[in-house]
Parts: C-alpha cells; sequence; structure tokens
C-alpha cells in the first residue's frame, strides 16, 4: 500500500472517529438530561411522601385526640346518666307524684297537649303472678303457666276515670328498636293509635302530679 492510501485510510479512520465520538456525546449528553428528570421526578415524589407522612402523622394525633375526648364525653355521660337516675328516685319519692301503669285510652290530641283517660293495669311477674292466677280464678299450676308464658301476667284493675293531660313540655321515653329514647307527643299519638288495635298494645308508666302527667315512659314487654 502506497503511502496516499494510508494517509488517506487514517483520514477516513478520524473522521469516523469523530463522527462516533459526536454520537457517543450526544447520547451521554441525552441520557444525562433523562438522569437529571428523573432525580426531579424522585425529588418530587420523596416531598409527596414527606407531605403524605405529616397528614398522616396529623390524623393519627388528632385520632388520638379525640379517642381521649371520646372517653371523656363517655365518662361524662355515664356520670349524667347516674344522675338522672338518682334525681328521677328523688322526684317520684315527692309528695303529690302519683304513679298509674297501663295502656292509653280515649286519646285527644289538642294544640300543645294531649288528654287521654289510662286503662289501668297491674304488671305481675314470676311467682307472684303464678300465686295470682291460682288464687284468683283457683286454676291449676300448668293453667297459670299457660296465661304466662313470657313470666308475666298483665292484671285488669279499675279504672279512675280521670281525663289526664299530657303537655308538650312532659318527658316522652318510647321504645324504639329494643331501646328507649326521648319523643314527643305527635309521635306518642300516632304509636297509640297505630297500635291500639293489637294485642299486644303499648303499656307505660305514667307518673302524675295532680291530672297533669308529667312523664310518660313505655314498658319494655319481654
Amino acid at each position: 500500500m502506497n503511502k496516499g492510501w494510508q494517509i488517506a485510510i487514517v483520514v477516513i479512520l478520524v473522521i469516523v472517529g469523530s463522527i462516533g465520538s459526536a454520537y457517543l456525546m450526544r447520547a451521554v449528553g441525552e441520557l444525562s438530561i433523562e438522569i437529571d428528570a428523573l432525580k426531579v421526578v424522585v425529588d418530587n415524589q420523596e416531598s409527596e411522601v414527606a407531605k403524605q407522612n405529616e397528614v398522616i402523622l396529623g390524623l393519627e394525633e388528632d385520632n388520638l385526640y379525640l379517642n381521649e375526648n371520646m372517653s371523656l364525653l363517655l365518662d361524662d355521660n355515664n356520670r349524667l346518666n347516674e344522675d338522672m337516675i338518682f334525681l328521677k328516685e328523688k322526684f317520684i319519692e315527692l309528695p303529690g307524684v302519683v304513679m298509674r301503669f297501663g295502656a292509653i285510652k280515649k286519646m285527644v290530641v289538642a294544640n300543645g297537649y294531649v288528654e287521654f283517660e289510662i286503662d289501668q293495669k297491674e304488671w305481675l311477674s314470676g311467682e307472684t303472678a303464678m300465686r295470682f292466677l291460682i288464687d284468683e280464678y283457683d286454676l291449676e299450676i300448668d293453667q297459670a303457666v299457660d296465661l304466662m308464658p313470657n313470666n308475666f301476667y298483665v292484671n285488669d284493675i279499675p279504672d279512675d276515670d280521670i281525663v289526664y293531660k299530657l303537655p308538650r313540655e312532659a318527658i316522652i321515653n318510647l321504645i324504639e328498636e329494643s331501646t328507649l329514647k326521648v319523643s314527643d307527643l305527635i309521635t306518642l299519638a300516632a304509636h297509640v293509635n297505630d297500635n291500639k288495635s293489637l294485642l299486644n298494645y303499648p303499656l307505660f308508666h305514667f307518673y302524675v302530679i295532680e291530672k297533669s302527667v308529667v312523664e310518660v315512659t313505655e314498658k319494655l314487654i319481654p
């Protein structure tokens, strides 16, 4: 090979090497740009994760605070219930407070109050009910048992034929899903009318001062 060809080959190799280097540099530059972009994305994600962790920590602290306060509220509610039971016991002992038990009949709904008579009953349970049925109706034990399948018997007693007034301000407790809940005159009237024709009509405890009913509480029947 003559010297001219050798020079030509060297020049070609230099040119090819230069082109390759250029492409390599360009590829490296593009890769560097992509790496920088990925670093930005990673940094942003880490920042978001840090923010989310702060939010989660804040929520956990709030949840702990709420649980502590809920526990305090439950304690306060239990104390209030105990106080209510105590006050109710003392209220019943007050002079002039009369207790009645029975069903509501002849209800008249007026503006702001309800008037009705009490179909008075006597709630007997267990051995007391058994002894009453045997003595009152001269029954055998098995006959008495048949009349009290749920271990109680409701005995009719003479009515006093008094028209009682139940004002809007009175305490009204009705059974809802096996639990006593505070209610109102309209709901009470609807409850009585809807169930008056049933065999197991609702029964109530009444707390009366003179002819005014200050509390009506429905009896939970097993």
